[in-house]
């Protein structure tokens, strides 16, 4: 399944993170400059892309990443 991120709201550093987080998961990569995300689930996680987003959103704000 492939998501693509606001690159005017989501911080590429932030999905970079996610993706080396969600490895156990799933194979994710970033397709583009645009922060298209590829996401290969690794076993059946309901809603896998919702809850890749809100992991960003989440990285973001703990870190101060803005």
């Amino acid at each position: 399944m492939k998501i693509l991120l606001n690159s005017k709201f989501y911080k590429k550093e932030a999905v970079k993170q996610a993706v080396k987080d969600f490895k156990n998961a799933c194979d994710a990569k970033i397709l583009n400059s645009k922060i298209e995300v590829e996401l290969k689930p690794k076993e059946n996680v309901k809603n896998l892309e919702h809850e890749f987003s809100n992991y960003v959103l989440g990285l973001m704000k703990n870190n101060g990443i803005v």
